[in-house]
């Protein structure tokens, strides 16, 4: 290890730990989701009755989450990721590294949050430390349904994902509401989540 490692990270040693522990924590539930089963939903994306088997091109995943927005309900959203991970690719890896990436999105937004106003009497770097810590040890035990919202695809893509694309809507605003100046990149990332959401999950955006 060369001495300018060992410096950074002596320096910023609460960041560090904090970025391994939310690591292990993706790598964990990429282990969980691995040894997850399909369920029922599943296999209704992965076979849609009006494509007659599988979808075969992009394409066939926007016409498959169009007439199920039209027959079944409105998550258009969530049933073009579905299509697209249940029925256009053929195999569930892709899905697995996908949903641990959202999970570390999701974290880090909670943690964003959380530390928006954060107390001038401690040091930031040891509060988010904290903040990570007790977030990624009693998620486990305090999420509703982990199996469900966590692990099965249908499932994580309805909730886990939907509920993160809530929280970056939050950050964006709220880093939006304290800037000085016009920043049209921020704004424009407000309105492209607003539509994103808009047509999404329904619960994702009772709360915003």
């Amino acid at each position: 290890m060369s001495e300018k490692l060992k410096i950074f990270i002596e320096q910023n040693k609460y960041l560090v730990a904090s970025c391994v522990m939310v690591l292990l924590s993706a790598i964990l539930l990429y282990i969980l989701v691995s040894h997850t089963h399909c369920e029922h939903d599943d296999w209704y994306r992965r076979y849609p009755f009006f494509l007659g088997g599988r979808a075969q091109s992009i394409l066939d995943v926007f016409q498959a989450a169009w007439v199920h927005f039209h027959i079944d309900n409105a998550r258009l959203v969530c049933a073009a990721w579905e299509f697209f991970f249940c029925s256009y690719l053929d195999s569930k890896t892709p899905y697995n590294i996908a949903n641990s990436i959202v999970f570390v999105v999701f974290i880090a937004a909670n943690i964003y949050l959380m530390s928006y106003r954060n107390s001038a009497s401690l040091d930031r770097k040891q509060f988010v430390w904290w903040q990570t810590s007790l977030f990624v040890l009693l998620f486990y035990f305090l999420c509703p349904a982990p199996a469900e919202t966590l692990c099965w695809m249908c499932g994580s893509i309805d909730y886990l994902w939907m509920t993160c694309a809530s929280l970056l809507f939050l950050c964006i605003y709220l880093a939006r509401k304290g800037s000085a100046n016009n920043d049209r990149l921020l704004m424009g990332g407000v309105f492209v989540l607003s539509v994103y959401l808009g047509i999404s999950n329904n619960f994702a955006v009772v709360g915003i």
